[in-house]
Formats: structure tokens, sequence, C-alpha cells
């Protein structure tokens, strides 16, 4: 998908004249408002596109497709402003809905037509796609109202950490997200350059770092720990730490999967994730909310960075 900087402002325009389908009397009732708030809506537009090219003596900016949206908006408009007073309902709100199923399809063919996404879309980079698999799941059972993150699998720690350190980060959006394993990625993460600052957080709340510049925020993350993960994952373990996606999960709700299992590390003897780990991010789809309780606060910290 493209990113155009006249997106949002078609999504406003959505926004600003969709009607309420439930039912034909609230349909109805949608209709009469929008056409009596006409003067309005037309105004705040008027006002949100006064810098278009349209308005401008410039020639090769005249065929840009938010000029003919525009154009569109204000000649529907323009119909709403001029049935306003009419004495027949059935026929005001007839032909209201008429000029507005063109105006919409206008919309939607553009939509298809550039592959356009709003710009609110937050996409989050984690090491691979089982990881990105159970953040999904995550996502849906603990934020189910909640569609601004995007989660993307880079194909491991160290690609995770040259996507997000490259000098050039104008492809990345403009809030984008790195979540690194809290184990031998530590290096990874604190090893980031290219204006990252230091590192901030705690490790119950995901510690991270920052990159900004004028036209991007980028944040880089560990895994927060969980009471039960703080035996495995410190900054004072660093690298040597051992927290991945799926040691998020608590010891029962592992072994129900037939993925625990004891490994000797240094300092004694701890559980450990076992087993295929695309296979049980699988799995995870079924699980109930509470399984994922210790991803909270890694939602917790991406909405509270991405909203700075």
């Amino acid at each position: 998908m493209i990113q155009d900087r006249n997106v949002n402002d078609l999504f406003f325009l959505i926004g600003e004249l969709s009607l309420d389908y439930r039912d034909r009397p609230s349909l109805e009732k949608s209709v009469e408002k929008k056409i009596a708030a006409t003067a309005r809506i037309k105004e705040k537009i008027l006002h949100r596109f006064k810098n278009l090219s349209v308005f401008k003596d410039d020639a090769e900016m005249k065929n840009e497709w938010i000029n003919k949206i525009f154009i569109n908006t204000i000649r529907f408009l323009s119909v709403s402003e001029s049935i306003k007073n009419a004495k027949n309902y059935a026929w005001m709100i007839s032909t209201f809905m008429h000029f507005h199923k063109e105006w919409l399809e206008e919309l939607h063919g553009v939509i298809n037509f550039h592959n356009l996404k709003p710009e609110e879309n937050i996409i989050v980079y984690v090491e691979g796609e089982s990881d990105k698999l159970i953040l999904e799941n995550a996502y849906k059972k603990l934020y189910p109202k909640h569609h601004e993150f995007i989660f993307y699998g880079t194909g491991g720690k160290r690609e995770l950490y040259q996507k997000i350190n490259a000098s050039q980060i104008s492809d990345l959006g403009r809030i984008a997200f790195g979540v690194f394993d809290f184990d031998s990625a530590f290096n990874d993460f604190n090893g980031l350059k290219n204006g990252f600052d230091e590192i901030e957080g705690s490790e119950e709340s995901c510690i991270f770092r920052r990159r900004v510049n004028r036209e991007n925020k980028i944040f880089a993350l560990l895994l927060p720990v969980s009471n039960s993960r703080k035996n495995i994952a410190s900054r004072q373990f660093r690298e040597n730490s051992l927290l991945s996606m799926e040691m998020l999960f608590e010891d029962d709700v592992l072994k129900d999967c037939g993925n625990l299992k004891s490994q000797e590390v240094p300092g004694g003897l701890v559980n450990m994730f076992w087993g295929n780990k695309a296979e049980f991010a699988q799995k995870t789809g079924s699980f109930k909310k509470d399984a994922f309780s210790n991803f909270a606060p890694l939602f917790m910290k991406l909405i509270e960075l991405s909203r700075e």
C-alpha cells in the first residue's frame, strides 16, 4: 500500500458524510441531519482543503486525485443545499441518497485504484512470523475494538535491527515500532545507533529507546518481564536473558500445549518453551483472553508511545 499526504483528508470526508444504515428510520434521520448541517459541513471542508492545488495556478497538480474528490464533494454538497427546503420529504431523501451513492462510488474508486490506507495505521515490526501471529492474536483478544497496529515479521533479530537502524527510515511511516525478544537480541536493541536515544522505562512495562526526526518517530522495545519471568530476563542479565515471545505465556499455558520443558541454565533449572514455534503460534488463536495477560504491558506501552 502507498502512503499519500492526502489520504487522511479522504477519510475525513468519509467521516463527515457517513450515514447510519442500521435500518430505514435511522437512515432517513441521518440524511435529515446531513441536509440540515450541509452549510456547516461545507465550511469545514473548504477550510480543511484551502491549500489544495485546485485553488492555485499549478497545471501540473490539477490532476491530483484529491482535487477531483474535493470538486465532486462540493458538487454533492451543493445539491444537498438546494434540496433542504423541499416540501416533498420522500423526494428530498431519495435525491440525497442518489447523489450520495454517486459520491461514495467515486471515493471507493479512488481507494481501490490507489490502494490507499490512512496514516494512523502504525507498523509494529517483530523478529519472526510466529511472533507476528502471536501478537496479532493477543491484540485481538486484549483490544478487540482497536485496529491501529499492523504487525510484520522481519525474519530475525538481525533483520529487525537493520530495518529500524537504517539511515533512511522514511518508508517506515510516521510512527513505527520494533519489538525485540528479551534474550540474546538485547545486544541488537542495545546496539541501535543513527539517532536512537538512551534506554528508558522499566523491565515490567517495557524498556525502550526512541529515534525522532522531523518526519518519523521510531521506537525500539524489549518484551515486558512479568513476575514469573524475572529469573530469566533483566537488564542485569542483558544478552544472557531468555525471554522469547512464547515465554510471555505462563507455564500452565505452555504445559497444556505440550510446549514446556525444564532446562539447565547458569544458576539452576528453569522451565522454558520447547517445540515448534510456528505450530504453537497457530494454537494461540484459540486461547482465551486471560492467557494473554502478560502481553498487556507491551500494548499499553505501544499505545502510550504512539500518542506522544
